[in-house]
């Protein structure tokens, strides 16, 4: 939605309903490959997975801590 903004589009542009229901947010002709959106989730889940694997090894190793199972 940032980009939408940011790319100069107004809030009136969104509430066009005819045109571009429900993808309020979506201009025709912008956006990425869908390759882009494959590597950046890619690299999101790469980016994550030794904070995910942390965590986990720290729940495991403190089992007296019981609100960490709310987490």
């Amino acid at each position: 939605m940032a980009f939408y903004f940011i790319n100069g589009n107004t809030m009136s542009e969104v509430w066009n309903i005819g045109k571009n229901f429900p993808f309020f947010f979506v201009v025709p002709g912008n956006g990425g490959d869908l390759i882009l959106v494959y590597s950046i989730w890619i690299a999101v889940a790469l980016t994550l997975y030794p904070l995910c694997k942390w965590y986990d090894n720290y729940k495991t190793k403190h089992k007296e801590k019981w609100w960490l199972s709310y987490l």
